[in-house]
């Protein structure tokens, strides 16, 4: 784990330990001289990098794009050429810049439409009462994605229609902590590993850099930017307003684009949905 992971996870144990020594279950916090066993990063060292070119050729090279052995071994080659969670998650990522639980949770309903525009709605709350709330990260974290160009020509919007209501990708389960990403970042690290296109640096989450980085190159303000990837600077003046338009974020989105990562081998074969 890293340092912020250790962290969290020490402080939330550390929590429920003063809670019981409070409540008289302990009569003094157990290990209190215990440190984390990874230091804290120095100032200036990055979290986290994008994937470069050649990993992510890698990553859609992988047998969830070629063709793998199985649902349950789909890092392994093999004949089955499917379009479930696994082959829509990384895709959504790289061309949409969303978190790894945002997609995971996505409804069908979370697909909509404005102004003749597809897009992702990225919310908490849900317009069908059998639903559950989703976790969402922070408050600014809701927003509304235009789906990119690249996603729609292989075949998404197609997925969703073949899907019932509620989620867009049950074959994505529930992990063990309550939440889509543990699961998730556990078959991503595996993969990485058998794939080699992880480092400590490089994880699924560097697909949201990747996606930063393609806004940026394309030069697209850090008002549009900051809106498409649900961050905010100052809570104040973006509470303002309801934002850019949805033809103006489309406008936008479809900037984003990735030299040397060729895609067309999505387009051919017989998949199944």
């Amino acid at each position: 784990m890293g340092y912020e992971t250790q962290k969290k996870r020490f402080d939330f144990f550390k929590r429920f330990v003063a809670w019981l020594v409070a409540e008289e279950y302990l009569p003094k916090v157990p290990g209190a001289d215990i440190k984390l066993l990874v230091k804290k990063p120095s100032k200036g060292k990055p979290k986290r990098l994008p994937y470069d070119a050649d990993q992510l050729q890698k990553i859609f090279k992988t047998p969830i794009y070629t063709g793998r052995q199985s649902v349950a071994h789909s890092g392994m080659p093999g004949d089955l050429l499917l379009k479930d969670g696994r082959y829509w998650v990384p895709v959504i990522a790289l061309y949409a810049g969303m978190r790894s639980s945002e997609i995971i949770q996505l409804l069908k309903s979370d697909i909509r439409t404005e102004d003749g525009i597809a897009y992702f709605d990225i919310s908490k709350w849900e317009y069908e009462p059998d639903e559950e709330i989703k976790n969402i990260k922070t408050g600014s974290s809701y927003r509304k994605v235009p789906i990119h160009s690249v996603i729609l020509d292989l075949g998404f919007l197609a997925y969703v229609a073949s899907r019932g209501s509620g989620r867009l990708f049950p074959d994505l389960k529930l992990g063990s902590d309550g939440t889509y990403s543990q699961p998730w970042s556990k078959f991503w690290y595996n993969l990485g590993n058998k794939w080699e296109f992880r480092t400590p640096l490089q994880v699924f989450h560097s697909f949201r850099h990747n996606f930063v980085d393609a806004l940026h190159d394309a030069n697209v303000t850090d008002a549009i930017a900051m809106q498409l990837c649900g961050h905010a600077e100052d809570a104040a003046h973006w509470g303002y307003g309801k934002g850019a338009s949805m033809s103006r974020l489309k406008e936008e989105i479809e900037k984003v684009e990735y030299n040397g990562l060729d895609l067309s081998h999505l387009k051919k074969g017989a998949w199944s949905k």
